[in-house]
């Protein structure tokens, strides 16, 4: 029997964080949960019961920031926790996700496909996201007029003397630098490769633009873990993902789009919310219970 780990990164959405663990709750999983610490909206005592079949474990709390190392962070938190117990694949979703197919699918698909890597690789990715240094990328989307400014202001300055330097900060690292969707289904070998090298992902991306679409991309793309990549010629293919960029930031799904999910080929989809459409969320949960 094959044996799943769900790392989590919750930040808001109680309703489909819920619908989440609820269609993840079986014996042959395991679930891990990062609670932003920024959140108000999320209870860790409801989630911590909110599986009756896996065990589900909340590791420490930090504030998590969009684009900033803050994702990597709280994302290297659930692999610690995770790995010591040994599952066939861990699969790192956000608290917007839902699975799009019964456990018993999913364990049958990867079972299927034991060995192989689900990362995405996107087919264009400007280099400089990562051989530039951002010190204020906890800041791409303030509301406050005063951490605005620094972060136009501090980044516009950096970026020109860096650009006028020639300085690559990746340059030492000797990696090439890929890129691809935030969430993943890694094996146990690829996750023991990423806690490996915990400190050249720390030191390479730490004031990396936007870092949570790189580190993995990079890391398995630069070691023997490349050849299983599943494919790295569709990157939502290649992460079993449905996500759809050309309708939204991601789009969110609604219940018009309640067909393609439901006859997807993909493992998991985002994303949900509840306050844009509820309704898809629910008869998602019905399909699949």
């Amino acid at each position: 029997m094959s044996r799943h780990a769900y790392l989590v990164l919750a930040h808001n959405d109680p309703y489909v964080l819920d619908r989440l663990l609820r269609l993840v709750d079986d014996e042959r999983n395991a679930v891990f949960v990062h609670v932003d610490r920024r959140s108000t909206e999320l209870s860790p005592e409801h989630i911590a019961t909110a599986c009756t079949h896996s065990r589900v474990e909340l590791v420490p709390r930090r504030n998590v920031f969009w684009g900033d190392y803050s994702q990597i962070d709280a994302a290297m938190r659930l692999f610690r926790a995770a790995v010591p117990d040994t599952f066939d694949y861990y699969h790192l979703v956000s608290g917007a996700d839902l699975p799009l197919k019964r456990q018993d699918e999913i364990h049958a698909f990867f079972d299927d496909h034991q060995g192989r890597e689900f990362i995405g690789y996107a087919k264009d990715f400007d280099p400089r996201w990562v051989t530039e240094l951002h010190f204020f990328n906890r800041y791409m989307r303030p509301t406050n007029r005063v951490q605005r400014a620094i972060r136009n202001r501090g980044t516009e300055n950096l970026v020109k003397l860096q650009r006028r330097w020639g300085y690559d900060h990746s340059r030492r690292f000797g990696l090439e630098l890929r890129k691809g969707a935030d969430w993943f289904s890694v094996t146990h070998g690829m996750a023991e490769h990423l806690l490996g090298h915990q400190q050249t992902v720390r030191r390479l991306f730490r004031f990396a633009h936007a870092p949570s679409e790189v580190y993995m991309q990079t890391l398995a793309w630069n070691s023997p873990f490349r050849e299983a990549l599943f494919d790295v010629d569709d990157e939502y293919v290649g992460c079993a993902r449905l996500i759809d960029w050309e309708r939204g930031g991601p789009y969110t799904f609604t219940d018009a789009d309640f067909d393609e999910l439901v006859t997807s080929d993909r493992m998991f989809a985002r994303k949900f919310m509840s306050e844009v459409d509820r309704d898809v969320v629910d008869r998602l949960v019905a399909h699949l219970s």
